[in-house]
């Protein structure tokens, strides 16, 4: 919910699937989840400096927090690490030489707030409107564009 408006998009049912291209590990920033946490609720979200070396600036105070077990999710290239947008999570700084590439894709209904101003969504399935459908990336950066 750190990238969520959720005054905007509180109700909007977000799965993301995080998948690494190269192998994941604390040294080099892997995720960090909170289990059970999908469970707890909304939390509030603050403009801060969390995590000492973490480029970030959005996040959950500690005091925020509810207690929970903290997964270290260390991954392999071709894993998937499927969420919801209230899933708690961070990426750990990353402490290594090596760059940490990841894809980060996000699926809800359409039509429903997805609570990133700032990002168009597209349409990637629709059997209703078929010809609403993003054929490639140029259409995404077209919605860019338009914004």
């Amino acid at each position: 919910l750190a990238y969520l408006i959720p005054s905007e998009a509180a109700d909007t049912m977000v799965v993301n699937a995080w998948i690494p291209l190269v192998p994941t590990s604390v040294e080099n920033g892997c995720l960090q989840l909170i289990q059970g946490s999908h469970k707890f609720g909304l939390f509030p979200h603050g403009q801060q400096d969390l995590t000492p070396g973490h480029t970030g600036n959005i996040g959950i105070a500690d005091d925020h927090l509810s207690s929970g077990k903290i997964i270290i999710a260390e991954m392999s290239v071709g894993d998937v690490l499927l969420s919801t947008e209230r899933l708690v999570h961070r990426g750990l700084p990353n402490r290594s030489n090596m760059v940490r590439w990841s894809i980060d894709t996000r699926y809800s209904q359409i039509g429903l707030p997805m609570g990133r101003r700032n990002v168009p969504g597209f349409i990637a399935r629709s059997h209703q409107v078929p010809e609403n459908v993003a054929q490639s990336h140029s259409d995404w950066n077209q919605a860019f564009k338009n914004e």
